[in-house]
């Protein structure tokens, strides 16, 4: 940006030096014709001619600072892109790759020099070349984007990337060329992968743990039902027997104690029985 705009300004200091070397000119066509005037205006064309050349060269000066720090930011950025740890990539608006970082060129097992000029598209897994294309559509409008590819290193085994997309566009506004960064997100897919199975396995477990129990409850309740409370039946028609018996009537009050007693025993078990596993389960 301050190359450009220190070539704007030294293009416009030309050509006011342009039109002022006109002007002199001019003068000197005039000067020769009306050579009394001569003295004069040599000193004025040899003043305005001196003054041009000094703002000539502090244009010439501004340029180079210019220049310079065009350079230095160059260098930055191509530092910042060449050492970055995530892979990045520029292509032009097909896909044609322009430059690779060492990261890139390290992630698709391929040296950086081998790289550009390659098509993007033959280290796309096949499965995802319509992902791969759609993306490149899509940024033909918007300015940024975010997919999950899966890459082909040369030799190696296929890598799951996260690509961000963003547009390099003209002053017009057309689609110039695209930059990548490209994330390796193969070992963090793995593990959320590993989790969701883990996430399911519990939820299998669960479910057995909870059918296991279901099963454990409507044991006991058929235990409850079918043994202790065929007893407690079994008990209370034998009390009903002895009740009726001429030989116990002595006993009767105490007879009926016991009958009501497990009368009442009987029904707590059938409560028991029905919360340990209601019919509707």
């Amino acid at each position: 940006m301050a190359g450009e705009k220190a070539a704007k300004d030294f293009n416009g200091m030309m050509e006011g030096l342009s039109l002022r070397l006109q002007t002199l000119r001019a003068n000197v066509n005039s000067a020769s014709e009306h050579s009394a005037s001569r003295p004069v205006w040599a000193m004025e064309a040899t003043e305005g001619l001196s003054s041009a050349m000094e703002e000539l060269k502090v244009a010439e000066e501004e340029l180079l600072t210019a220049r310079t720090e065009a350079e230095t930011e160059r260098y930055r950025y191509r530092d910042l892109f060449e050492f970055a740890p995530d892979g990045y990539l520029v292509t032009d608006g097909r896909g044609t790759i322009t430059e690779a970082n060492r990261a890139a060129a390290t992630m698709l097992n391929v040296p950086e020099k081998y790289v550009v000029g390659k098509p993007l598209l033959v280290y796309v897994q096949k499965e995802d070349r319509l992902t791969y294309w759609q993306a490149i559509s899509t940024m033909r409008l918007e300015e940024r984007g975010v997919w999950l590819l899966r890459l082909m290193p040369r030799r190696l085994k296929p890598i799951t990337a996260q690509v961000t997309v963003g547009a390099v566009r003209s002053w017009e506004g057309s689609l110039e060329g695209l930059r990548w960064i490209i994330r390796d997100v193969t070992e963090q897919q793995r593990v959320e992968e590993e989790a969701r199975e883990s996430r399911q396995q519990l939820r299998k477990l669960t479910a057995e743990v909870l059918l296991a129990e279901e099963r454990e409850r409507r044991r006991l309740a058929n235990e409850i039902h079918d043994h202790i409370g065929q007893t407690l039946a079994m008990i209370k028609m034998k009390l009903g027997a002895l009740r009726r018996d001429p030989a116990n009537q002595n006993s009767v009050p105490g007879l009926d104690e016991v009958t009501a007693l497990v009368s009442q025993t009987i029904q707590q078990t059938r409560s028991l029985s029905f919360e340990l596993s209601p019919p509707l389960l």
